[in-house]
């Protein structure tokens, strides 16, 4: 608890103004956030960004996301903290604590944001960016957006991830022109629901076989979480509906890839590409009908895992890192060690810059921390330990779950009661109590304040798309 308000009271105070550490130019950086896509829907249907951001760069296979919710995750993007530090707990939460973003301003960066910023925003201009493009409360239709454009709103024809892609190369050329470094967060809305694609692309992935892993309801019946399996039975609408939305997922990204060949390509014929650090993320994952859920804000991999490459061929060679589990929560102390800037290191995540420099950075994170808070769409508050191997939950009111990935990487037998991994329960019932700093008791208590504060967040309805069976 102490080191949290040790970390809490730096945050309270502002962004010290930065300094370069020495005289070489500070790097141009773009960090690219897509909104809901899985770490498994890039390979294969992105093609320019898998060849150009992932084959050139460092891509991290055990990356994810500490809350799988977008508001709370994209927090947890700029400000390098927890949910539980940053406050952001659902997407109706506001964000109070400041961001790296004010300290590159405050540090001579020529900042923008084209796209999303959170879902408790109203779209009108920050004052830590430069420049703006956004839009209301994290949500845009796909065609004919209704956008802010540096202040003034207006509705813009055409397709909203190509108008965003214009846009970022407008932004290139004002940074280019201002003489400084810049700073780009691109957040297009792609893949996000409902993902409606661009009409060049309605017809790709339209000949995908069904999706039938194993941890599909369909293929295992019965396979849903506790919390969930005794309130609803669902009926062919619902998994006809994921299974088009999983097709217009592929062919949305599709448009989102192009706006980011445009946006590189941009950078290369103006020298900058080179001088340019592209980061690639996702918010969060989503699901598929996996255990019979849609959407996110469990702890299953289809929502917490996410794809992640850094791309900077000046400083470290491309490579696959499938050792080290990285974070949303470790860009923000990146992104400020890269552009040479000092700041309060009041950060709970923590730089790449050791594992994009080396393949063997010596000492890294053993275990990850995820955390859920629950109320969207009937989901429980949970907090879990991810080892890379071992998933370790603590539910709030249901029983406790535990899978071994290397045996049942689709989390299908939950493993709490198993007697021969006791004393692994112990420990990491344990690490867990160490690592978030109070106990489950204690835990469970703070999720009960937060829902008599926030008793509007927990009225979700399970997750139905189509009609419950009678």
């Amino acid at each position: 608890m102490r080191i949290l308000v040790i970390i809490s009271a730096l945050l309270s105070l502002t962004w010290p103004l930065g300094c370069f550490a020495d005289d070489t130019a500070p790097p141009n950086i773009v960090l690219i956030v897509s909104d809901d896509q899985r770490f498994d829907s890039l390979h294969g249907y992105m093609p320019f960004t898998e060849s150009r951001i992932f084959g050139e760069g460092v891509e991290f296979t055990k990356a994810y996301v500490t809350t799988p919710l977008c508001c709370p995750s994209r927090a947890s993007i700029l400000t390098g903290l927890f949910a539980r530090s940053h406050k952001v707990f659902f997407n109706t939460s506001p964000l109070k604590k400041p961001t790296f973003v004010e300290a590159l301003k405050r540090g001579g960066y020529f900042t923008g944001l084209v796209g999303k910023y959170l879902n408790t925003w109203d779209g009108t201009p920050r004052k830590e960016y430069n420049y703006w493009v956004s839009f209301s409360w994290g949500s845009v239709a796909y065609t004919n957006p209704t956008l802010n454009l540096n202040g003034d709103w207006r509705k813009v024809t055409g397709y909203t991830t190509d108008l965003l892609g214009d846009k970022s190369i407008e932004f290139l050329d004002l940074a280019k022109a201002s003489g400084k470094p810049f700073f780009l967060l691109f957040t297009p809305n792609a893949p996000h629901a409902p993902a409606t694609p661009a009409d060049r692309h309605g017809a790709a992935y339209t000949d995908l076989a069904l999706w039938r892993p194993p941890s599909h309801s369909l293929v295992t019946p019965g396979m849903f979480p506790e919390w969930l399996r005794s309130k609803v039975k669902f009926n062919d609408d619902y998994y006809q509906t994921l299974e088009k939305f999983r097709i217009r997922q592929y062919q949305s990204l599709l448009s989102l890839d192009e706006a980011i060949a445009r946006l590189t390509g941009k950078l290369e014929s103006e020298g900058l590409l080179d001088k340019t650090i592209i980061i690639y993320i996702s918010d969060n994952g989503v699901f598929w009908g996996e255990h019979g859920l849609r959407d996110k804000g469990c702890v299953y991999e289809e929502a917490i895992h996410v794809p992640l490459a850094v791309r900077f061929p000046r400083l470290f060679t491309a490579r696959v890192d499938n050792k080290h589990l990285v974070a949303n929560i470790d860009l923000a102390p990146t992104i400020l060690e890269f552009s040479k800037l000092t700041s309060p290191r009041a950060f709970e995540g923590t730089s790449l810059m050791p594992l994009l420099t080396s393949a063997n950075p010596g000492e890294w994170r053993q275990e990850l921390q995820i955390e859920g808070w629950g109320g969207f769409y009937g989901r429980q508050p949970f907090r879990a330990l991810h080892t890379g191997r071992y998933v370790y939950v603590e539910n709030e009111r249901t029983k406790n779950e535990l899978y071994d990935l290397s045996s049942d990487p689709y989390q299908m037998a939950n493993k709490i009661n198993d007697p021969q991994l006791s004393e692994l329960r112990s420990t990491l019932a344990e690490r867990a109590k160490l690592l978030y700093g109070q106990s489950f008791a204690e835990w469970r208590d703070k999720v009960s304040n937060i829902r008599r504060e926030s008793p509007e967040n927990y009225k979700g309805k399970p997750p139905i798309l189509g009609k419950k069976n009678s």
